[in-house]
């Protein structure tokens, strides 16, 4: 976070397998009441793999503003950029039972763990990008006010080899690549706190509303290269971008899998602890949440499905009570939680969400 001094560090550090990375870290206030305050992360890094193949490459930006516009108001803003671009690091699935290889352990396969199995070409690019909003208000001396903004932008494009082994230690070489695949978040929260007494009993209430919107436009596809021999080849780097790229331009494609769709979700809620005595308290919470889903796109069939929605309500109640104040602790809640579903029955009707329901008693002791 700002601080009110200029300061800062510069950093590089060299190593092997070509690790190559500096970063900066520097903070000042931006004017001469120090209430307007900056600092900035930054860091650039480039490492090659162990192996006989591949490297990580990216950049990170991570600015922060903080602005103490007086002492009842104060505006932060963040940000995180994340830029990378790299090729996969090999994943080995099981495509037969592991009895049927002939080995009782992972050391005893014939992989060679410093071979890709791949050309150094086969690479992705991702973006990560966050940005998150807080603005705080003292109302009075009991209540205060918080607004929260987050939005998150995602991006991948790009080949991601991986394997699976199969008996005669040889192993099959396939590709899930995503291509263009974006996602957009947006999350607005705002939160009123209020520490206060009715009838000399202290309240600690927290309520709210919450906006939660996701646009999802990912595509995934990938297909199957080759059988080789897990050993014994000077080199595995006929498996690259130029062939795969005229394999998929045939339309040669095994699998597709697009995450296509739009959501977004209201929520209200409200929460209070009630101290009945300086021994004895008390917790209630409801929430409430309307779930819109809606421009889904089928993986299988392409299509786009029925919109739906749902609204659940999930409650909270807690009791904690000091037999031994500060030392000895009774405690009892019940939680609900619950998760949205897609889909319909068999006559049509949207699924309820799926519930969960927990109940915890306890006893907790501090003996010093």
């Amino acid at each position: 976070k700002p601080y009110e001094n200029f300061g800062g560090e510069v950093t590089y550090s060299a190593g092997s397998y070509g690790l190559n990375r500096i970063s900066a870290d520097v903070n000042a206030p931006l004017n001469q009441q120090k209430n307007v305050l900056f600092r900035l992360n930054t860091a650039y890094n480039y490492q090659n793999y162990f192996q006989n193949n591949g490297y990580d490459h990216g950049v990170v930006i991570d600015p922060s503003l903080l602005y103490k516009v007086n002492d009842r108001l104060s505006v932060q803003a963040d940000a995180e950029l994340s830029f990378s671009k790299n090729t996969g690091k090999p994943i080995f699935f099981f495509y037969v039972p592991v009895s049927t290889l002939g080995y009782n352990n992972a050391d005893q396969l014939k992989i060679d763990y410093r071979q890709t199995y791949a050309s150094s070409d086969l690479t992705q690019r991702s973006q990560s990008q966050n940005f998150y909003g807080q603005v705080n208000y003292k109302i009075s001396d009991k209540w205060t006010s918080q607004t929260n903004i987050s939005a998150n932008y995602s991006f991948s494009d790009g080949y991601y080899p991986y394997f699976y082994l199969f008996a005669n230690d040889s192993l099959s070489r396939n590709d899930q690549s995503t291509g263009n695949s974006k996602e957009h978040l947006l999350d607005i929260q705002q939160n009123f706190n209020g520490d206060f007494k009715i009838g000399g009993m202290r309240n600690r209430f927290v309520g709210g509303l919450d906006f939660f919107h996701i646009n999802s436009n990912q595509y995934f596809f990938g297909s199957s290269w080759d059988m080789v021999p897990e050993q014994g080849r000077a080199s595995y780097d006929d498996f690259n971008k130029a062939g795969l790229s005229a394999k998929y331009a045939a339309g040669q494609i095994d699998f597709t899998y697009p995450i296509i769709f739009k959501s977004t979700t209201l929520s209200a809620y409200a929460l209070d602890v009630l101290n009945i005595t300086d021994r004895l308290s008390v917790l209630a919470s409801l929430r409430v949440d309307n779930y819109h889903n809606y421009d889904n796109v089928d993986p299988s069939s392409k299509a786009l499905t029925d919109p739906y929605r749902q609204t659940a309500l999930s409650p909270k109640f807690g009791i904690v009570y000091q037999p031994v104040k500060g030392h000895v602790a009774l405690f009892a809640n019940y939680q609900n939680g619950f998760v949205n579903n897609q889909g319909t029955d068999y006559s049509g009707k949207t699924f309820k969400p799926e519930q969960a329901n927990q109940l915890e008693s306890g006893v907790k002791l501090d003996a010093f």
